[in-house]
């Protein structure tokens, strides 16, 4: 009989605390699995248990692979490396004594690749994937959801001051994160000081969470770009897709192309002088409001979208021509 995920995870604390492996990156493959122990070297005869052992003892460009289902413990990636679990779907809960399943922080600018992973916070852990470094982060193939204790974020985007970071998300679906009134969303992008961000999401179901996809300037004076294609936000508890700044803080741009917000209590906001929004053959439809643009913030629409059937539509505050 499989033991519950909780009891696994807690009978797995004191050999990840007494873990004695070399700490030294010394190979250029890695392996975790269910049955794994930190213990081990980390190689496909002897897997690890944690993905953050397992990037420990990985070189760098190196790739770490599940050998099964899971589940698996999370923890830090601190150079650049794929991690590809494709095919396995393999579960991964946040390491012991921590609320994040995945940290990728570094001094360095690295790449980091995440594919075929189910993030799973139960509720009570915080955050699913938080970005802290500059370079590319990937995440493809992956389902993350349940991050319910403060911040309760499915990816967290937080780029370091004076740098430029790159998040790609293709294929996945984040839903059920968020501390209800409290906050919390499936992608928030907030670079601090000056850094800079550039996202790409393509294919990407949102649903459930409190806000779907947030872009915020306000935490420094950075650019802050987010390109969303051939997705879906849904059923967010405030809004689906928005961008937001302050008074003297960072700009955000946001395209939605070929996407739909639906079912929200907001479908699209811009809120915020430097905040901007501009919609193409998108459709909003179902949600409390439709469109929403305040304190400055800018909704531009192409005139090829669809903009129906919601309590109150709103309106775009300009039509651009498609060329």
């Amino acid at each position: 009989m499989i033991r519950p995920i909780f009891a696994l995870a807690a009978a797995f604390a004191v050999l990840l605390v007494g873990a004695s492996a070399p700490a030294q990156a010394d190979q250029d493959q890695s392996f975790v699995a269910s049955n794994g122990d930190d213990n081990n070297l980390c190689i496909r005869s002897a897997p690890c248990l944690s993905l953050g052992r397992a990037a420990q003892v990985t070189l760098n460009e190196g790739v770490i692979n599940c050998l099964d289902s899971g589940p698996i413990l999370g923890g830090a990636i601190s150079r650049a490396m794929t991690v590809d679990c494709t095919g396995t779907g393999a579960m991964v809960l946040p390491a012991v004594f921590s609320s994040t399943a995945i940290t990728v922080s570094s001094n360095s600018i690295i790449d980091v690749k995440i594919r075929g992973l189910t993030l799973n916070g139960l509720g009570t852990m915080a955050i699913g994937i938080d970005h802290q470094a500059g370079g590319y982060l990937f995440v493809e193939d992956c389902v993350i959801e349940n991050f319910g204790a403060s911040p309760g974020d499915g990816i967290r985007e937080l780029t370091p001051t004076g740098q430029t970071s790159r998040l790609y998300v293709a294929d996945t679906e984040i839903r059920a994160n968020g501390i209800g009134l409290a906050g919390g969303a499936g992608i928030i992008v907030q670079p601090s000081g000056s850094g800079s961000t550039r996202v790409v999401l393509e294919r990407v179901r949102a649903e459930r969470n409190t806000f779907g996809i947030f872009a915020s300037g306000s935490g420094g004076t950075g650019l802050v770009v987010v390109q969303v294609r051939d997705s879906v936000a849904a059923s967010s508890l405030f809004t689906g897709i928005a961008a937001f700044t302050a008074a003297n803080a960072g700009t955000v741009s946001i395209t939605v192309d070929n996407s739909s917000s639906l079912l929200n209590g907001q479908g699209i906001s811009a809120q915020g002088p430097s905040a901007f929004v501009l919609l193409a053959n998108s459709t909003v439809t179902s949600n409390n409001t439709g469109l929403s643009a305040g304190g400055g913030g800018a909704l531009f629409s192409y005139q090829n979208n669809q903009l129906t059937g919601n309590v109150s539509d709103g309106t775009p505050t300009a039509l651009l021509t498609a060329k």
